[in-house]
């Protein structure tokens, strides 16, 4: 995920004053080597808390203000859209998207957040800056305008229908 990339804007964003707080949830291989470089860096704006049962994930998804989706800078990603982006989008929160290719269009045609180069800190620092300078009526606005993208395009309802209409049509191309 690349997440160095959000400790050096979480240190920018720090510097200039922010009220911006990056809360990373979960384990991983990475999280003990991130925990050391933030109190190394003496970064007060990023939290690590652990990792929670799934059941209980949504509650602190919306508690947070923006989602953050990061990926390293990597020819595959930007082929790909991590599923965290549609679980962002269903709970109804502006997403932060720092990876390149389609899920940074996915968002921009949504209009639930904003977007920033992958592995770009000072670009990641400002897309968050922006997102904190936003009225709170706006941030909720985005968030809604993420969740109806996901209901409309990419729910496991529309998802079943799209494979049911091709199956359909396979049928019918088969026995002509």
């Amino acid at each position: 995920q690349s997440l160095d990339t959000v400790l050096h804007a979480a240190e920018l964003l720090q510097q200039q004053g922010s009220r911006v707080r990056w809360v990373m949830l979960g384990g991983g291989v990475e999280v003990e080597r991130l925990k050391a470089e933030a109190c190394r860096r003496k970064l007060n704006n990023v939290v690590f808390m652990a990792a929670v049962p799934m059941g209980e994930v949504g509650s602190y998804l919306k508690a947070a203000d923006a989602l953050l989706v990061h990926l390293r800078n990597d020819p595959l990603f930007a082929i790909t859209i991590p599923s965290k982006t549609q679980a962002y989008m269903a709970v109804g929160k502006p997403l932060l998207m720092a990876v390149d290719g389609a899920a940074c269009d996915l968002v921009k045609r949504s209009g639930g957040g904003v977007v920033a180069p992958s592995e770009d800190t000072q670009a990641l620092a400002d897309a968050a800056q922006s997102l904190a300078n936003m009225d709170p009526n706006a941030l909720s606005e985005m968030g809604q305008q993420a969740s109806a993208f996901y209901a409309q395009h990419l729910s496991l309802t529309v998802g079943v229908e799209r494979f049911g209409e091709l199956f359909e049509r396979l049928a019918r191309k088969d026995r002509s």
